[in-house]
């Protein structure tokens, strides 16, 4: 399914349309919360405005085929986050080329500023997608963590 093109840049669409958006984003949680649960961290709730953040910047990373915190409109983190109503504190991991959300969690498991993170306490809500650029076959992960 393509959801859009930016000016000048190719189209991207998410694996298995929006359907898949939500398996990820729950198989996401899932893996996330046995994560912290392992490492003594409360549980992390679906945030709406956090997957909102995560999938415009996945879709953004993806329509460029270039991984990067600062790319596209609006470039900058705290702009990002106000524009999609993320409250700061907020972080954000992003990830290229991992097949799967095991596999995109795994490696940010294995980064420590990653693994921070997923692992901070201040954080209750998390947003997770993937898009996945339509002329390479790449795929392009976000996850925004939020304290709600």
């Amino acid at each position: 399914m393509t959801f859009g093109m930016l000016a000048g840049c190719g189209t991207f669409h998410t694996p298995d349309g929006v359907a898949g958006q939500a398996i990820v984003s729950s198989e996401a949680l899932a893996r996330v919360n046995a994560f912290r649960s392992k490492n003594g961290r409360r549980p992390l709730v679906t945030d709406r405005n956090a997957s909102r953040a995560a999938l415009r910047q996945a879709e953004t990373m993806a329509s460029n085929s270039e991984m990067a915190h600062n790319i596209g409109l609006g470039a900058n983190f705290p702009d990002r986050m106000a524009r999609d109503g993320v409250p700061l504190p907020a972080g954000e991991n992003i990830a290229e080329g991992q097949k799967s959300i095991a596999a995109a969690i795994s490696s940010w498991e294995a980064s420590p500023h990653h693994r921070a993170n997923m692992l901070n306490g201040a954080y209750s809500g998390i947003g997770v997608a993937v898009a996945q650029n339509a002329k390479t076959g790449r795929h392009y992960w976000s996850m925004v963590l939020t304290g709600q």
